[in-house]
């Protein structure tokens, strides 16, 4: 069952938002002082936490020359640079942070914020996984006046993201990219990590190959609270909106999205209003009619996307053989090489 954070259920919808943003359960109709303002351009991913742009030829760690922005969203801005000590082309991340998080002596509710920083990277750049993007390195610098997080991956050549590369597949092959999807989410849960902001833009997919990347922070499923706003509104499953923590199913429910989109050739919900699509993923079924796939394939969606996340299935693997059994595709649950990085991780 879906339960509501501590607060007020008469109030906006919004409050729930603040509350899972603020540890502090305030109430809007309350006269809280929470600025909803600054909540709404948070969740609509104008995020001002590190608004500077690194300029091309700048040095970051000592060891990487940036030569020119690859992207920017939510989670940082990814530049193309040169490994100088290797020679190697990667792909660099500048990743946001509040930089009064970064100063020496500060500490979130965990600890010290640079620590916590520094035990996810170690967890992103432990996981080897064909289906998942490498971290090669990370570390901070005082790039800016502040301890600036950076995260080296490997650079993926040639990529688009998954709606793109699908877009003049045929159904089957759109099913087989979305296993490949599901085979990296089994690797994650195995390993106790979620990934929090599961979206076709955070998949790319090269030469045929689907590689997952750009998770969110406090990826480790021990360390997941309801404070910690987790993931992009358009794929946040309902608990999440709730105030309730991150679970393998609310990454299976991100998944659910994402196979709709593939399928559907639209989003379930609209995203134009904020206000509206929280009460669309909170109180309204998707339109299961539009998906153009065999009856069984919808019928799977339609149980990703059920609002309760204990209704889900219960994890990714299910979801292959389900698949499997609908479709008559031979999907892999672990190919060669995934039972490899299995092996890597133990």
């Amino acid at each position: 069952m879906l339960t509501y954070p501590q607060g007020c259920k008469r109030c906006d919808p919004s409050v729930h938002l603040a509350m899972m943003q603020g540890g502090n359960h305030w109430c809007i109709a309350a006269q809280s002082d929470y600025n909803l303002h600054m909540l709404m351009l948070l969740l609509k991913q104008e995020d001002t936490a590190m608004t500077e742009t690194a300029p091309m030829s700048m040095i970051v760690g000592k060891r990487y020359q940036l030569t020119a922005e690859i992207g920017s969203g939510n989670m940082g801005t990814v530049y193309r640079a040169v490994d100088r000590l290797t020679g190697r082309t990667v792909a660099l991340k500048l990743v946001k942070v509040p930089p009064e998080h970064l100063r020496y002596g500060s500490y979130s509710a965990e600890g010290d914020t640079r620590l916590l920083l520094a035990r996810e990277f170690r967890i992103l750049s432990s996981l080897r996984h064909p289906h998942i993007i490498s971290v090669l390195d990370y570390g901070f610098d005082d790039i800016y006046g502040h301890r600036q997080p950076y995260v080296a991956m490997e650079l993926l050549e040639s990529s688009q993201n998954l709606t793109d590369a699908a877009d003049r597949l045929s159904i089957e092959q759109r099913i087989e990219l979305l296993a490949q999807v599901l085979q990296a989410l089994v690797y994650l849960h195995r390993r106790g990590v979620l990934h929090r902001d599961l979206k076709p833009a955070n998949v790319l997919v090269v030469d045929g190959q689907v590689k997952v990347l750009d998770f969110g922070l406090s990826i480790n499923t021990e360390q997941a609270h309801h404070e910690e706003l987790a993931g992009t509104p358009g794929y946040m499953a309902p608990e999440l909106w709730l105030g309730n923590p991150a679970t393998k199913r609310s990454d299976l429910y991100a998944f659910g999205v994402i196979a709709y989109r593939l399928l559907a050739g639209q989003h379930p919900f609209d995203l134009s209003d904020l206000r509206l699509l929280y009460n669309q993923v909170t109180s309204v079924q998707p339109n299961l009619s539009l998906i153009d796939a065999p009856d069984g394939v919808v019928a799977i969606i339609g149980k990703l996307m059920s609002k309760d996340p204990y209704a889900r299935f219960d994890d990714a693997n299910e979801v292959i053989r389900a698949l499997r059994d609908a479709t008559g595709l031979g999907l892999s649950i672990e190919t060669a090489a995934t039972r490899e990085s299995f092996l890597q991780a133990a």
